[in-house]
């Protein structure tokens, strides 16, 4: 049921060009999984779902939790092993550098470092090393209004 949340979390996120924690939080959709709502009544008590979020998503919100719910076990998704990288010396470097021009940026725009860019993202251009707006447009995770606003400093840090 929770891949049924985040895939029409990340659409709408996508969708919206926002983080998909501003769409709805992680906390809320383990909340939903562990005790999924009856109807959209349920749904507005939930802590973490404000009226707005009932009005605009309620519908898709018990869609996706209906088709979570249908979801044959030997269907559930399975762990995957996270991605083993070669070791690269220079690694902690890059990731310093980055963390040193978004805490930069942070306080230029006078935003949290997670808007401005997470540590995980941060993490994957370390070890990408995009050398140019169009490659560091692909890292995953990277919204079109961050590469916009921030996509050249973060490639000077590099």
């Amino acid at each position: 049921m929770l891949r049924e949340l985040f895939t029409w979390r990340d659409q709408v996120a996508a969708r919206l060009d926002r983080a998909p924690f501003m769409v709805l939080g992680n906390a809320v959709m383990i909340d939903l999984a562990k005790e999924p709502p009856t109807g959209q009544g349920d749904l507005a008590k939930r802590k973490g779902i404000g009226d707005s979020t009932v009005k605009k998503n309620g519908a898709a919100i018990l869609q996706a939790v209906e088709r979570g719910m249908e979801l044959p076990k030997d269907q559930w998704p399975r762990l995957e092993r996270p991605k083993r990288y070669d070791r690269d010396p220079d690694y902690e470097d890059r990731l310093k550098r980055l963390k040193k021009t978004r805490d930069r940026l942070m306080e230029q725009w006078d935003l949290r470092p997670g808007v401005v860019c997470a540590n995980q993202l941060l993490a994957e251009i370390a070890r990408t090393r995009p050398s140019s707006l169009a490659e560091l447009g692909a890292v995953e995770g990277l919204r079109q209004w961050q590469l916009r606003t921030f996509g050249k400093a973060l490639l000077e840090a590099l």
